[in-house]
């Protein structure tokens, strides 16, 4: 079958649908990934279509986006969401023209103009995937990733969190989603319900790429809604590490890799200053991963990278200092690697979290809240507690173990027999829009 990936974001976001796609195109699918133009020379090496959905850099909507954030808080965010016009018919047609043509639509709700595939798959009458890569859907075993991460007021206040994120978000969406589907899909509006249902009508499947033995599947999830496991792209079989990188790591002790990815910090020389002063006050060598903010740490025992596949990197570290990205994250804990988060806003909070809950990290320090003593003392709680790195060792052996990508490719792959089977049965009274997507009920 022919099949659409559609999503956005950073590199965290692409990557691990980037590996959901290779292991569709080992099943033997075709598939095209729809995306930023920055990730074609990515999303083409792995052997993918690439389809550009156009668009600003991702690097300068997140450095815009941080350059915001300071001032309003989550109330901020939520103030913008409302007075946001939404994007213009000619923003999402690129969506529209991705979806032509294939057999089924695979997209990301968490991408922002991603999630508009959805419709696209509706006019089109082809099945659709919805993929996560942090819970959102509402359930009482723990908050939403976007509620305070340090209140704790039981099962009741976790659904609250969940459904009143999902009617905020949906009810500032309503006007121009309802607006695009009449004008330019020629569908009907969704009425008001629709946004404040806490649970679809439709079921459409939803994959989780993440792993059970961070977050358990919730028991009041439904049986549509799927946890697979992390979506890991092995690029490290490939890769040849820069002979100036061996070399620095055996000269001596494994040392603490340090990196916040795509964040754009809107104080970048605080950030690097405060990297340098936790770093001479722990004494500790390091590697520093610049990432798209640019951090610098001018000490002599700090080596540079740019790029690096982090599972090989994270596997050689005494711990990693990072933002708590969902990426990231993941392949700390895949390594077996200690983390320090630094969490910036979004749901690097839950994550961040996560690992401290999980014992294989101290207590998270929001950026806002950084500082070099802290800093430094959360480095030696992470590097020098052996009982943490145990911890870590042994959940990073059941991660290493499951297979994502795999359970997730089969799960589709049924899913898509299903409603062939289905359209079989149906086809001496049942047009093309009555072709249901599994698990339809």
């Amino acid at each position: 079958m022919h099949l659409t990936i559609v999503t956005g974001g950073t590199q965290g976001d692409v990557q691990p649908l980037v590996a959901l796609g290779v292991g569709l195109r080992r099943e033997g699918h075709r598939v095209r990934f729809a995306t930023h133009p920055h990730f074609e020379t990515f999303v083409r090496h792995r052997g993918l279509e690439f389809f550009s959905l156009g668009g600003n850099d991702p690097r300068k909507v997140m450095a815009a986006e941080q350059r915001r954030r300071p001032g309003g808080g989550r109330l901020g965010v939520l103030w913008r969401a409302f007075r946001r016009p939404g994007p213009s018919a000619d923003e999402l047609r690129p969506t529209q023209e991705a979806c032509r043509g294939t057999d089924a639509v695979i997209y990301s709700p968490q991408s922002g103009l991603a999630s508009v595939a959805a419709h696209v798959a509706e006019q089109l009458r082809v099945p659709s995937f919805a993929v996560y890569l942090y819970p959102t859907a509402p359930t009482r075993a723990f908050p939403s990733p976007f509620a305070p991460p340090r209140w704790r007021f039981g099962r009741a206040y976790n659904l609250l969190t969940h459904v009143t994120a999902r009617q905020i978000f949906g009810l500032a969406a309503r006007p121009w989603v309802n607006r695009w589907r009449v004008e330019s899909l020629g569908l009907p509006p969704l009425p008001l319900k629709h946004f404040l249902r806490v649970v679809g009508d439709h079921r459409v499947p939803q994959l989780y790429g993440f792993s059970p033995s961070v977050v358990s599947r919730p028991a009041d999830w439904k049986d549509w809604q799927h946890v697979t496991g992390y979506w890991f792209l092995d690029d490290a079989e490939e890769w040849t590490p820069p002979a100036g990188l061996t070399e620095f790591l055996e000269r001596g002790e494994p040392p603490v890799y340090v990196g916040f990815g795509s964040m754009v910090d809107p104080r970048p020389e605080e950030l690097s200053e405060i990297v340098v002063e936790a770093l001479r006050l722990t004494g500790r060598r390091a590697v520093v991963g610049e990432g798209w903010g640019g951090t610098r740490c001018d000490l002599a025992n700090v080596y540079h990278v740019g790029w690096v596949p982090f599972g090989w990197l994270l596997a050689r570290a005494a711990a990693a200092v990072h933002h708590a990205g969902t990426g990231t994250a993941a392949e700390a804990l895949r390594a077996g690697c200690p983390s320090v988060a630094v969490p910036f806003f979004g749901e690097q909070r839950f994550w961040a979290s996560r690992l401290n809950e999980l014992g294989v990290a101290p207590p998270p320090i929001p950026r806002r809240e950084l500082t070099a003593r802290r800093l430094a003392d959360a480095i030696e709680a992470a590097a020098g507690d052996a009982a943490l790195r145990q911890r870590a060792d042994r959940l990073g052996a059941r991660i290493r173990a499951e297979n994502g990508v795999g359970d997730a490719v089969g799960i589709v792959t049924r899913h898509l027999s299903a409603g062939l089977e289905a359209a079989r049965a149906s086809l001496p009274t049942a047009g093309p829009r009555e072709i249901p997507t599994a698990g339809a009920r």
